[in-house]
């Protein structure tokens, strides 16, 4: 695989991924728009008897094929507009994993790339079972298999870049953003982490934040608060700054919540 493929690859996957979060932020917009139309047409005491959802959750049993009934919600026009809040929030969670799954396959194809034209990039380790006289003669896809099954990656992967081309490490650093790329780097993936294993809650934000900032090297003191103050922008709820959940909605929507 060429180097253009492998960037033009990574700009596709997200691109459509893009495009799925719009999608899905429109048909949230619209909704709410809806329910807050219907909710000002409509005396209080109508809106009552004519604006409530019920939900009931069920499966057929087995053995009978009777319904049986395990769940059920009534939720008003306000219910109604934060539960589509929180599932657009959900939503953007997953689009957010699949991003940085991307990004970790794009590092992958990235690192075999050079593998491949430069053997001495690679630590041994990285090669496996693969014996000195054969590393030479592995074709492409033996490379990327191999990249796959490196431990920490994207990190790892990202650590031997930096090091090899200090301009990366500068600029991740000092860019015209104003952000620091390895720190986000760093705190998407713990949060791919937390929205796959811990439907999208931190419970202890101390502990994540140092995981994060130590993971990114984070250090001293103004670095330290501007990485917290970065970080907290992705919280959502009242106890935001002991727990919460990783907000990636809209501003509009979390101020409405």
């Amino acid at each position: 695989m060429e180097l253009k493929e492998i960037y033009s690859h990574l700009e596709k996957s997200i691109a459509q991924i893009h495009l799925h979060q719009r999608f899905m932020r429109k048909v949230v917009s619209e909704e709410v728009t809806e329910l807050y139309k219907g909710k000002d047409a409509l005396a209080a005491d109508l809106e009552e008897d004519y604006m409530k959802s019920h939900n009931k959750m069920f499966f057929y049993k087995l053995d009978s094929r009777e319904i049986h009934i395990y769940g059920h919600t009534v939720q008003g026009i306000d219910d109604r507009v934060e539960a589509a809040i929180f599932h657009s929030n959900r939503h953007n969670q997953w689009f957010l994993a699949e991003a940085f799954e991307e990004f970790s396959s794009y590092c992958e194809r990235l690192y075999a790339y050079v593998g491949v034209r430069d053997n001495n990039f690679w630590s041994l380790s990285d090669y496996g079972k693969t014996t000195l006289n054969d590393i030479s003669q592995l074709p492409y896809k033996a490379f990327e298999e191999k990249a796959k099954s490196l431990k920490g990656s994207p990190n790892c992967i990202l650590e031997k870049f930096r090091k090899r081309y200090q301009g990366l490490a500068d600029v991740e650093k000092n860019n015209s953003s104003q952000i620091d790329i390895a720190l986000f780097v760093e705190l998407i993936a713990q949060f791919r982490h937390v929205i796959v294993h811990k439907r999208g809650i931190v419970s202890c934000r101390d502990a994540f934040d140092e995981r994060v900032m130590s993971n990114a090297k984070v250090k001293g003191k103004s670095q330290i608060e501007s990485a917290k103050s970065a970080i907290d922008q992705f919280f959502f709820g009242e106890e935001s700054k002991s727990k919460g959940i990783i907000w990636l909605g809209d501003v509009s929507f979390k101020k409405a919540c």
